[in-house]
């Protein structure tokens, strides 16, 4: 089992019952993420090990610490041989996932030189072999069974992509086409809601999707505006999640460090004293830098999907706290500083159907029925 699913086994328990050179399985596992497999089928002993099996994913954990965190359940079917060729499908249920991106390495990182392995230890290679520092294409190629996948991914919401000042929610769905030695993801995530916390600037995601085609390391494009004067600035977070850029437009066009000066100070960038240039500078290195900091800490310590502060146009302070209640509920809740208190909620009946509803400490409410649809 541990090989199918690529994690090492803590528990199991069940039975297999022998007849002949058949065995009919029926076993339950424990992963070390966390999370359990049920195996039920039967498997052939000789040969090319023809096998016919149902897997039942319960809760189980997922995690790359550089990258991803996630929680997956789901129904899969394994038939064929499991010497190498079987095929694996099935659906994949996603939960709260949680995609870090990295402080970017840039220039000024150096990747290892190529080191030869004398007398590796079967442990050993078996690491490199799960970190993917295995020559495939080369002597080196793994000689394990591989099977072809066909696999549905669901996950309609609470994608969290964070990092680098990003905040944002992203659900949709996607394919898992290839072999379990070259995976070829096909599928798309998009904008549920979001924010970009740059330049000591404090703003809100306009459109965004992440993108797989045929690697496991998602394309990026994440867009937030606003409008400084009579500029208008759009900020880009775009490329693979591994490094992403970040870039800065403006309408009329502008270079990025007369943006840069516009977005924090509000002026011209030759109108700056040398404290201010130094300042920008300053920001401007801070783009390389990931975590979550204070507010991230707080939001994973109370198990919530969102916690932010926001100024209001009087400067005054708001906390707000967004949960889902249910796999299609969510709410938010805001309290300032003066007493007031609001509170939204999202039902999504369908992809595309959602009702929303507001109401507040000082008796203004709304309901409203929208419709979306992407073209």
């Amino acid at each position: 089992i541990a090989p199918v699913v690529g994690f090492g086994l803590t528990d199991i328990a069940g039975r297999i019952a022998l007849t002949g050179a058949r065995a009919d399985v029926d076993l339950q596992s424990a992963f070390e993420g966390g999370g359990r497999v049920a195996v039920s089928g039967p498997v052939v002993l000789t040969g090319d090990q023809l096998a016919s099996l149902q897997l039942d994913l319960d809760r189980l954990r997922v995690t790359d610490p550089s990258l991803y965190q996630t929680q997956l359940d789901g129904a899969l079917t394994i038939d064929g041989p499991l010497a190498g060729g079987a095929r694996i499908a099935g659906r994949i249920d996603v939960g709260e996932t949680e995609v870090r991106i990295p402080s970017g390495g840039g220039q000024g990182s150096a990747g290892l030189p190529e080191i030869t392995h004398i007398g590796e230890p079967a442990a050993v290679r078996a690491t490199r072999d799960r970190a993917g520092l295995l020559d495939r294409n080369g002597s080196g190629a793994g000689s394990g069974p591989v099977y072809t996948l066909d696999l549905s991914v669901n996950a309609p919401n609470r994608i969290f992509v964070r990092g680098r000042g990003l905040d944002a929610e992203l659900g949709g769905s996607l394919r898992l086409l290839g072999t379990t030695r070259d995976v070829a993801p096909d599928g798309r995530l998009d904008l549920i809601r979001g924010r970009l916390d740059i330049l000591g600037q404090r703003l809100q995601m306009t459109s965004g999707s992440v993108q797989l085609t045929g690697a496991l390391d998602p394309e990026i494009q994440l867009v937030a505006e606003t409008q400084v004067d009579d500029v208008d600035v759009e900020i880009r977070v775009e490329g693979v999640a591994s490094n992403p850029q970040v870039t800065f437009e403006s309408r009329p066009e502008l270079p990025q460090d007369e943006v840069l000066a516009r977005l924090l100070f509000g002026r011209g960038i030759e109108t700056l004293s040398p404290f201010q240039i130094a300042r920008l500078a300053g920001a401007v290195a801070t783009l390389g830098s990931s975590g979550g900091g204070i507010l991230g800490g707080a939001r994973a310590g109370a198990g919530l999907a969102d916690l932010d502060v926001t100024s209001s146009e009087d400067g005054g302070t708001a906390v707000r706290a967004g949960a889902y209640l249910s796999e299609n509920l969510y709410t938010d809740v805001t309290v300032d500083t003066e007493g007031g208190t609001e509170v939204q909620l999202n039902l999504d009946l369908s992809k595309s159907l959602t009702v929303r509803g507001r109401t507040s400490s000082t008796g203004d409410s709304g309901l409203g029925i929208f419709f979306e649809r992407d073209y």
